[in-house]
């Protein structure tokens, strides 16, 4: 688990993300937590994971070592996602790219 504070955030918002897990389907769902919004579910299908993540391949033990590598590419995706309130957010690839970095 890690705290860090996000790219876009204020100072004081800090997330936080959970102990990663696997579902039966082999998404990867983790729990995030931030000061302002609290915890919030959210899930990574194995496609998107390999495709953002850049795991070597699907196989779940690549996904949770991509995952645990890429910590502050899925932070940043959390934030960009998180909508207090509206439960389990599933990750999509666009979560992922920062609209700024587009041209660089």
């Amino acid at each position: 688990m890690s705290i860090i504070g996000g790219e876009n955030a204020l100072d004081t918002t800090f997330i936080r993300i959970g102990r990663p897990f696997f579902d039966r389907d082999h998404g990867l769902c983790f729990s995030a937590y931030a000061v302002g919004w609290g915890y919030g579910a959210f899930s990574l299908e194995a496609a998107i994971a390999h495709e953002v993540l850049g795991s070597v391949d699907l196989s779940p033990r690549q996904i949770l070592l991509a995952f645990l590598i890429e910590q502050a590419s899925v932070r940043a995706a959390v934030q960009r996602a998180a909508r207090p309130g509206c439960g389990e957010r599933r990750l999509a690839a666009g979560d992922f790219h920062c609209p700024a970095r587009h041209g660089s």
